[in-house]
């Protein structure tokens, strides 16, 4: 039996090719013709052709996404160093754009990255207790243990009804159970400086609780001498 859907698709797709092949041929032969033809559609219709592409976007960005997102990656897997140059000279160019974009990108993964918030956040928070000793070493290896060790510890502390998006979204904070103003180090060759940030020091509170909580002491603590 005669299969007209069929016949029509197949007919379609050859007619497809042959107009791609024959506009193709036909760019090739009046490329600056069809470019000076382009660029004067363009000037007089470029209100029409920005509306068309927006309803476009908006429409299949859905659909699109995934597809987009590998095709760019694939692209940039291809032109690496061409796209790493392309952007260095981008933020050369616009610097007040690149500091936007660059603090965009950095607090929509302080919101969502719970590693890279955490790495941030303990980098910061020793650098500054440290009062710049830290002499550029890797937190980690100034407190003895790994990012993985600290979300283990701190997943044991979380308050019942809160969870990590609650953290994320600063609902929680890093508490020292005993506060870090109390401890005697300057460097983290001291030993309080290894006390201070143990693990079984660290845990997390609500955030409201821990404004109210402060630099107040549950019991006495001795600091130790800076040896």
């Amino acid at each position: 039996m005669f299969d007209r859907k069929r016949w029509q698709r197949q007919y379609d797709t050859k007619c497809r090719e042959k107009r791609a092949e024959y506009r193709k041929k036909y760019y090739k032969e009046h490329k600056e013709e069809e470019e000076e033809y382009r660029k004067q559609y363009y000037k007089e219709n470029s209100e029409k052709i920005k509306a068309r592409q927006n309803k476009y976007y908006y429409t299949n960005r859905e659909r699109d996404r995934e597809k987009n997102k590998e095709r760019a990656s694939q692209w940039y897997k291809n032109n690496r160093e061409k796209a790493i140059k392309a952007m260095k000279q981008w933020q050369k160019d616009n610097p007040e754009k690149a500091r936007k974009l660059r603090q965009k990108i950095e607090n929509h993964k302080q919101k969502t990255d719970l590693k890279y918030n955490l790495n941030r956040r303990m980098k910061s928070a020793i650098a500054i207790s440290l009062k710049g000793n830290k002499a550029g070493r890797c937190w980690e290896t100034l407190v003895g243990y790994t990012l993985s060790d600290l979300i283990k510890r701190l997943k044991k502390t979380i308050p019942k009804g809160y969870n990590w998006k609650d953290y994320l979204e600063g609902k929680l904070h890093i508490d020292h159970r005993i506060p870090v103003s109390v401890y005697n180090y300057s460097k983290p060759e001291h030993i309080d400086f290894r006390r201070c940030w143990a693990l079984f020091n660290l845990r997390l509170l609500p955030a409201r609780e821990n404004m109210i909580k402060g630099n107040k002491l549950d019991k006495p603590f001795q600091p130790a001498l800076k040896i």
